[in-house]
């Protein structure tokens, strides 16, 4: 019983040290699954908060919480520049004023965290680049010097009108209020999924309408990510249930079909005046949502097309909502009087059939006219060349879904149409292709533009500088530009390359296939290819990846800089050929746009489907959004496609890796030993997987061979683990000092060295490598906050260092991983086994899973924690 209350004050005074708004998660993880302890310590910190803080500096009591959410005051200029007018709204983790902005006479509104939630989300910065009608415009962020510190906020557009939250509190929509809006949320929602950017808490309070002309109501979406606390997390878990998709409350994983899933019940909500499940709490994804057209009297049937396909259990079955869009867009067939009467001369006729005639019949699902060269001056003729090559490559676009109708350069210049809104009232276009040449030098700078007219968005924007003799690259560019956009189907013509320089292409790509560190070699014939050829896209998209290899190998920045330049070219040559599309994916897969990268994998089978490395990637892409089955399914359809290709082995087998199937990835990372030549890749990663399994001899022979090829930091830090794992500390060390004097900027080596050290009874140099550790650890955390991993590590290296109470916040952070990898679950059980909380430690271990018991069975600081009497062998 002492030794619980004992307890029950450490964790109490910890709690007190922490920011109100992180006790719960730390406390959660610190008491675990003991929901009496963890009501005790709450009590108990209630208490003191409310006598006055015994426990702690009677100062704190001082301070005004309340003006700490509330940074800035009406009257107030910030930054010399944004006079505060007021308060406007305030939510659990951010507060909104108006303001007006001296510099661009404006009145705009600011929006900043709350104490707490002082850190902006990647989604946030994403959303400064998308530009909407229906997407509330973030104009910059900007970062104020405040009494607290340096605080970040937004300045973005100021939006009068209610929200959608308010407007449905008074009652369902009426039908051309609500397909307006609706088209609204579609079209803004498109926009940002198209430019990679998520929302992640839609619903209606996140929407503003907001006065249009002729008195109709805009619907603009905001808080694209503004709702992130210091961790990443949203506040969608736990504050809005009812517009959670079944696999958030499962996994907390979003992507676009997440969003999707939230528009679906917003639209649900508007169209019925209710939600699809009004027991958000006790649906679990498998009860269907009743039809809105069971609930709603003569509601056209497009509603429940358009709606209950994005209330699919399962995100796959979900459309986008760029295809959402296009079902509201569509007008019903009996709308249109001309359809009966050609109908019944076909089928007089007996020409056709009733699917045939619906088909031949119904409008284009895009119709894109090509309007005529703006700017082109002497270069009109040029221009209209170049058009006219355009034309004539789209009337090749294979039939079929999306139904496509081509409106030519003659067509709108015998309407004298030049304008956006031209095209759409006299052509009835829903897409236009814009092109402006103009003179640059010696040169032809050359801006294209493909526009959705409806929303008036730039579906795509192409750019580029030409000599006059280039030129003719141009019409197959923007043909490409063009049918990448609107996912049109086309024959995909072979991508060729001439035969001066095929000999130094084919050369690369071996290159490539023996392992990512031939990279120099590749990019060296890939550059040769280039200048032999430089009409040909291949050399290019061959220097995207082989720079990504670089990157990959030597973790330089300007690597990946390299890359998205000869992706700029690779472009502007064939922006629609499954090479550059797949060059594209593994450039923006190491930039972290998951969502861009699945959509040009997506498009390079569409063009291709026998493309081994495209059906790879996508399976790796479905792995990091934890669909198993499909990852499996791409990962075996690769390997069937090129079976002596090693990467689809390198990635299958760190599939299994990561879920500790270590047998089944060990019998994947000999078939990539197999095909990897002139690559220790293959044998790290079977020297690493035999470490897994206890086969401590073969993996350290296996290591050493990999060392033989190239010494790498990693290679270097396995082969110490596994002589670690063997007892053989003073054999580890030297590797552990060479991994780190190679690599400097990863913690895990000098946390290494600190251990050996440690065991080995250097005290001193063990402080110091911890030391080391620590800032590395920082460092990297500051870059990368949402690190479950890196926050795990610096836990267990505070522990060591006696900073205990860090040493609990963090690990307790890291605990929140969706994941809790088995690198974490170590770290976590090593973290409280220095901290001398051996019931936590234990408490973890019973929730590893088996295959990682190897582990533990062998780690040597964990030997006290086997010897424990409630240790279950």
């Amino acid at each position: 019983m002492q030794d619980r209350d004992e307890r029950l004050m450490r964790l109490a005074a910890e709690a007190l040290q922490i920011p109100a708004a992180q006790r719960e998660i730390f406390l959660r993880a610190a008491c675990l699954q003991d929901q009496d302890l963890y009501s005790e310590v709450t009590e108990m910190v209630e208490w003191e908060e409310r006598m006055g803080g015994f426990m702690r500096d009677p100062l704190v009591g001082l301070i005004d919480l309340e003006a700490l959410d509330r940074p800035f005051k009406p009257g107030q200029v910030i930054s010399e520049r944004f006079e505060v007018l007021r308060e406007v709204g305030h939510g659990g983790m951010g507060v909104v004023y108006e303001a007006y902005d001296r510099k661009r006479e404006q009145r705009i509104a600011i929006k900043c965290a709350k104490l707490g939630y002082e850190r902006l989300s990647p989604e946030l910065r994403g959303a400064l680049k998308v530009r909407h009608p229906n997407i509330c415009l973030v104009n910059e962020i900007h970062t104020a010097s405040t009494d607290l510190g340096e605080l970040d906020f937004l300045t973005m557009e100021f939006l009068d009108g209610e929200t959608l939250l308010s407007r449905l509190s008074r009652g369902k929509l009426e039908f051309h209020e609500a397909l307006r809006l609706a088209r609204n949320l579609c079209a803004g929602l498109a926009e940002a999924h198209r430019s990679g950017v998520l929302h992640r808490d839609l619903k209606p309070a996140n929407v503003i309408l907001t006065p249009g002309k002729a008195k109709e109501s805009r619907a603009v979406i905001t808080d694209f990510g503004l709702a992130a606390d210091q961790e990443g997390n949203t506040d969608l878990i736990g504050g809005t249930p009812s517009y959670m998709a079944p696999e958030l409350k499962q996994n907390g994983q979003t992507s676009p079909a997440s969003d999707v899933y939230a528009l679906g019940v917003i639209l649900y909500e508007m169209v019925t005046g209710q939600k699809p499940f009004p027991d958000a709490a006790a649906n679990n994804g498998n009860a269907p949502a009743a039809a809105p057209g069971k609930l709603v009297k003569h509601l056209p049937r497009f509603w429940n097309d358009a709606i209950l396909p994005c209330l699919a259990t399962r995100p796959e079955r979900r459309p986008s909502a760029e295809q959402t869009l296009a079902l509201l867009d569509r007008k019903p067939l009996y709308r249109r009087p001309w359809v009966a009467a050609a109908a019944l001369v076909f089928l007089a006729a007996g020409a056709l059939s009733g699917p045939q005639i619906y088909e031949y019949l119904r409008p284009p699902d895009i119709s894109l006219a090509i309007l005529p060269v703006h700017g082109a001056g002497e270069l009109q003729g040029i221009g209209e060349g170049v058009l006219h090559g355009v034309t004539e490559r789209l009337s090749r676009v294979s039939k079929g879904k999306p139904k496509f109708l081509l409106i030519p350069l003659a067509t709108a210049q015998n309407k004298n149409v030049n304008s956006l809104e031209q095209a759409a009232s006299l052509l009835h276009a829903t897409h236009v292709l814009q092109l402006e040449l103009h003179r640059d030098g010696n040169r032809v700078a050359v801006e294209a533009a493909v526009v959705d007219l409806k929303s008036q968005a730039h579906v795509r924007d192409y750019s580029g500088s030409f000599s006059e003799a280039d030129l003719g690259d141009l019409p197959g560019g923007l043909t490409g530009a063009i049918t990448a956009s609107l996912h049109l189907k086309h024959k995909a013509a072979p991508e060729s390359i001439s035969l001066d320089a095929a000999a130094a292409y084919n050369a690369g790509r071996n290159y490539l296939r023996e392992g990512r560190y031939s990279f120099d070699q590749a990019i060296a014939q890939f550059q040769k290819a280039a200048q032999q050829d430089a009409h040909s896209p291949l050399p290019q998209a061959g220097l995207v990846e082989a720079y990504v290899s670089k990157y990959r190998v030597q973790n330089d920045s300007q690597a990946l800089e390299q890359a998205a330049v000869h992706l700029q070219k690779a472009e502007i040559l064939a922006p629609d050929s499954s090479s550059v599309r797949l060059a594209a994916a593994w450039l923006n897969i190491f930039q972290n746009k998951n969502a861009q990268a699945r959509e040009d994998c997506s498009r390079a089978l569409e063009l291709d489907p026998g493309n081994a490395q495209a059906w790879m990637l996508c399976g790796y892409l479905y792995d990091v959004e934890g669909n198993d089955n499909k990852a499996l399914e791409y990962f075996h359809k690769a390997i069937a496609l090129d079976p002596t290709y090693y990467r689809p082995y390198q990635f299958l087998g760190g599939y299994y890796l990561i879920r500790s199937q270590f047998a089944e990835a060990e019998a994947q990372y000999r078939k990539e030993v197999e095909y990897a030549l002139n690559d220790m890749d293959g044998l790290s990663d079977l020297g690493s997987v035999l470490t897994e399994q206890g086969k401590y001899t073969e993996a350290a022979g296996i290591l050493r061979k990999a060392l033989s090829i190239k010494a790498t930091p990693a290679n270097l830090n396995d082969l110490g683990a596994t002589l670690a794992f063997m007892g053989r500390d003073a054999e580890a060390l030297p590797y552990f000092q060479r991994a780190a004097a190679l690599e400097v900027s990863n913690y895990r080596y000098q946390i290494n060295i600190g251990d050996v050290e440690r065991r080995l009874g250097n005290r001193g140099a063990s402080k110091t490598a911890y030391r080391k550790g620590l800032s590395v650890t920082s460092n990297h955390l500051k870059v990368n906050a949402n690190s479950y991993q890196a926050r795990a590590y610096m836990a267990y290296t505070q522990a060591r260092l006696g900073q205990k109470v860090n040493a609990r916040l963090e690990i307790a952070q890291a605990m929140q991983s969706p994941d809790k990898d088995k690198q974490i679950l170590l770290c976590a059980i090593l973290t409280y086994e220095a901290l001398g909380d051996r019931e936590q430690a234990l408490k973890l271990v019973g929730q590893i899973p088996a295959a990682m018991k190897i582990t533990i069975e062998h780690h040597s600081d964990l030997a006290g924690l086997r010897k424990d009497l409630r240790y279950d062998k």
